[in-house]
């Protein structure tokens, strides 16, 4: 993408999936990329925070004393004095299951450039164990944002890509927790490790923690192997790079496919309940009933 230069100075970018979110000062303006071009389809004022190699955010999302309307979590999507800017309260279970943000920062290979991206790393769990979704660029981090005696049970990651599995390793091994792909992703995430994963994902596989269970959903078109992970007990959808608000994940890099991520979307995420909120790989969440009126409008936009 090119960003004129007497700009540069003010404008951070941040890639989330096909969209990109330009910030200026606080205003947002989420773009669609198409090749090196960008159109620009809304703007937001949400809270920014600085990209560096070494950042992390951790917010617990905190409990509320009854489950928002759609209504309520839409108007939540962007700002949430309680909890974090950018997503909905998410209630626990019943027996204390809660969903928790940690957000790294860091720097990948796209092509012969280098992208920063800030990533949302996912753990689910209760008091004693937890599922850690994508975790990306810091493990060091992301270990540390787990209590001691909490155990980790999977670290799981939605696709191959390099931002969403090169904290594998360290995550791994710091929590002696076994890790899940795709197999059809094993060609990005063999590029990265020379090991395999320890665990295969397949389409209707259930990992359980405490009294929730996540189930897996191969939604592919991002990549081949791309799952989301849907969690009714929570009424939630761990996304990864496949729905964010405003359309699906990108299709313009090697391996993937727009025609399928819409089949994907169509078939496996807008069948969801309509106050299902969507976390994403990065970003801001949505709900499906957000979303899903707008189908029609991204496949006539081909993105």
């Amino acid at each position: 993408m090119v960003i004129h230069k007497p700009l540069t100075s003010a404008i951070k970018v941040i890639a989330r999936g096909q969209r990109l979110q330009l910030s200026v000062g606080g205003s947002v303006a989420r773009s669609a990329v198409a090749s090196v071009a960008a159109t620009v389809i809304r703007t937001t004022v949400i809270r920014t925070t600085a990209i560096r190699t070494t950042v992390i955010r951790t917010t617990v999302i905190r409990a509320a004393y009854g489950r928002p309307s759609l209504a309520g979590r839409l108007a939540s999507r962007h700002m949430c004095p309680s909890a974090d800017a950018g997503v909905p309260e998410i209630p626990p279970s019943p027996r204390g299951v809660r969903v928790q943000r940690v957000v790294t920062s860091g720097s990948i290979r796209h092509g012969s450039n280098s992208v920063e991206l800030e990533n949302n790393v996912w753990l689910v769990g209760d008091d004693e164990r937890c599922v850690v979704i994508d975790p990306g660029h810091d493990g060091r981090a992301i270990v540390k944002s787990i209590p001691v005696g909490r155990r980790v049970t999977a670290v799981v990651s939605t696709h191959g890509h390099q931002d969403h599995i090169n904290a594998v390793a360290q995550v791994c091994d710091a929590t002696r927790a076994p890790s899940y792909l795709h197999p059809a992703d094993r060609m990005l995430w063999d590029r990265l490790y020379p090991v395999t994963p320890d665990k295969d994902l397949a389409d209707g596989d259930v990992i359980t923690v405490g009294d929730v269970d996540l189930h897996v959903l191969h939604t592919p078109g991002h990549t081949p192997g791309s799952c989301c992970l849907y969690a009714p007990a929570l009424q939630v959808l761990f996304s990864g790079d496949t729905l964010f608000p405003g359309g699906p994940g990108a299709t313009g890099r090697e391996f993937s496919d727009f025609d399928t991520i819409i089949d994907s979307i169509r078939t496996k995420l807008f069948t969801l309940p309509e106050e299902t909120v969507v976390l994403p790989g990065h970003g801001d969440a949505t709900v499906i009933g957000a979303e899903s009126p707008h189908l029609t409008e991204w496949v006539e936009r081909g993105w």
